[in-house]
């Protein structure tokens, strides 16, 4: 560790769809050594600076390429070179915008999150949210909008040249684009500019009753956008808003959750495990060279905290790494307890990061896996829903009528899927999801900064 320069900074382990997500460590193994110069640093020393630290903390560092260090100019060159197949998860990007996220819950942007849809070789844009405080939700922007063009350019367009992420410009404050939009069959051009703005970690909650007469049970519906320490208070205080009101099932809605802070997950789940405090809940295992950073977590005592007798979790593609470890964790300690998936499979990000700042960036290099107390962790290929449904993106956060919540209210009150989710895949083919492009992890910083925000597609 002494050839590293590395700035010194609270160890954080991260679990996220291509961003560190992580839970606040406070030991010394994994984040680095000190430096003061890092400011200064050349980016070819940047680039042995980062060799080196995957070469001792490296998930995989027993089957990484054995290359010289001192061969790579660029840290982008290193990590493309000595990341295995298999990683589809580590990238560089500022460290401004890490810090930003994690530690003031704030982003740039417009505030769209969407995905790319492509129906018979013509693509647009399906807004699945708008940030609460951003300007997209300012200007009128809400889920289900078709976005069509930007700055005059069609999706199509911008898709078959690969220009989209440009098209969206930088990630400062003032960039202005006008978007086309659709609506029904209504179309305007909405102008908008990117502004710095606070994260909402939760798009809405509600309580209502599953559709048989017959059960006098009350559900909860809360969504988590994702988990970060600011996420954690809100989440509670959500959680004990509805327990005040009263309510028997709990649905929790993953669908956006990339991840977060390996700490925030697991203070969610203790919320929900007042039968397990003090029990194991996650472990995370590093390489061989690294065994004494390996660290075991337990449920612990929280305000609220309870035991949903029955529990549903809403996932898509979308849903990933630390948001797949609350639903992992939770696995076991919910034995005698029912619990289903509604949605689609997760996205398969069992791994996470240590990440060290170097120079200006933070490097997102796998370091861990996360396991659950019974020792399973292999779920590169997603976590499968108990229901299979297609989201539509066309109703609001929290409403009745969405089919995944209609799906999980059902689920709740007969045990089984119904008929029409089964269907669901096959029926919805006027949603023609490019997951494909949802999964694609930024490749070893070759395609210039990326954020985990611009992961998840929330630009």
């Amino acid at each position: 560790m002494s050839t590293l320069s590395i700035q010194v900074r609270r160890w954080v382990a991260l679990l996220s769809v291509g961003y560190a997500f992580g839970m606040g460590l406070t030991g010394c193994g994994g984040g680095g050594a000190a430096s003061g110069d890092s400011a200064g640093t050349s980016s070819a020393v940047e680039a042995k600076q980062l060799a080196e630290y995957m070469q001792q903390w490296y998930f995989w560092a027993s089957t990484m390429p054995v290359l010289d260090a001192a061969n790579f100019s660029t840290p982008a060159q290193a990590l493309a070179a000595l990341r295995v197949t298999q990683d589809r998860y580590s990238f560089i990007e500022p460290a401004a915008s890490f810090n930003a996220f994690f530690g003031a819950g704030q982003t740039v942007g417009f505030g769209i999150g969407y995905t790319v849809v492509t129906t018979n070789g013509a693509s647009e844009l399906v807004v699945r949210y708008t940030q609460p405080a951003s300007n997209a939700a300012a200007g009128g922007m809400r889920r289900g909008d078709r976005i069509l063009a930007i700055d005059g350019e069609s999706i199509t367009q911008l898709v078959t040249e690969n220009r989209l992420d440009s098209a969206f410009g930088a990630l400062e404050a003032g960039v202005r684009r006008v978007f086309r939009l659709q609506r029904g069959p209504t179309s305007q051009d909405l102008p908008l500019e990117k502004s710095v703005y606070s994260i909402s970690s939760s798009f809405g909650s509600a309580i209502f009753a599953p559709p048989v007469s017959a059960s006098p049970r009350r559900v909860a519906y809360l969504h988590l956008f994702t988990f970060t320490s600011l996420a954690e208070t809100d989440w509670q205080a959500a959680l004990a808003s509805l327990q005040a009101q009263g309510f028997d099932d709990l649905i929790v809605d993953l669908r956006d959750n990339g991840g977060g802070r390996v700490s925030s997950a697991n203070l969610v789940g203790s919320t929900m495990a007042a039968n397990q405090v003090g029990q194991p809940s996650v472990r995370l295992q590093f390489n061989s060279q690294q065994t004494s950073a390996n660290t075991a977590y337990q449920f612990f005592a929280t305000s609220p905290q309870l035991t949903p007798v029955r529990l549903v979790w809403l996932t898509s593609e979308r849903t990933c790494s630390a948001a797949e470890q609350l639903i992992h964790m939770l696995e076991p300690a919910r034995t005698g307890l029912q619990t289903a998936r509604v949605g689609a499979t997760t996205c398969g990000k069992p791994v996470g990061f240590t990440p060290p700042t170097i120079g200006s960036n933070v490097y997102n290099i796998v370091t861990f896996q996360s396991a659950n107390r019974a020792e399973l962790a292999s779920y590169f290929t997603g976590l499968t829903p108990t229901c299979s449904i297609s989201d539509p993106v066309s109703f609001a956060y929290g409403d009745a009528n969405d089919p995944l919540i209609a799906t999980a209210l059902q689920w709740l009150a007969t045990g089984a899927c119904p008929v029409a989710a089964a269907n669901a895949q096959t029926k919805s083919s006027s949603l023609q999801l490019e997951t494909a492009r949802d999964q694609q992890q930024p490749g070893a910083g070759t395609q210039g900064p990326k954020r985990f925000t611009d992961t998840l597609d929330l630009r």
